[in-house]
């Protein structure tokens, strides 16, 4: 596996220009730009977060921030498909035992029985007014 590192020329035209070819010679071995709509969607929605902090708008930059976030972790995801650790360890190679899948998968869901109402009773309590009068 070949590892490059790249800080960037001496003027933003080189670097650019060294952006351009990195990242055409990987869409050229790796079949396209599949994970591009979900960069697009996380700029935008990364410039809708920053114009709406501006405006003071909490509420509504939280969601827009979470889908910034997920976008680009998406298309991290989908951009490296099939592999984990790329030209190394696909994520068939890395799938423990089916036996093993199938008990995580149990006590996943096991604790989210457990776990989640707590979490919403413990929600609902610290909201309530006789919380915050104390």
């Amino acid at each position: 596996m070949k590892t490059i590192g790249l800080i960037g020329g001496m003027s933003w035209e080189s670097t650019a220009h060294y952006y351009r070819v990195i990242n055409q010679e990987a869409a050229a071995r790796r079949g396209g730009l599949h994970a591009a709509p979900l960069i697009v969607l996380s700029g935008l929605t990364g410039a809708l977060t920053l114009y709406l902090l501006y405006r003071r708008r909490f509420g509504p930059a939280r969601f827009s921030a979470v889908i910034a976030v997920a976008a680009v972790v998406a298309g991290w995801g989908i951009g490296q498909y099939p592999w984990l650790l790329v030209d190394e360890v696909t994520i068939e190679q890395a799938a423990g035992a089916p036996a093993t899948l199938g008990a995580l998968l149990v006590a996943v869901g096991l604790a989210g029985v457990v776990v989640l109402p707590a979490l919403a009773y413990l929600y609902w309590l610290t909201q309530s007014e006789a919380w915050s009068r104390h």
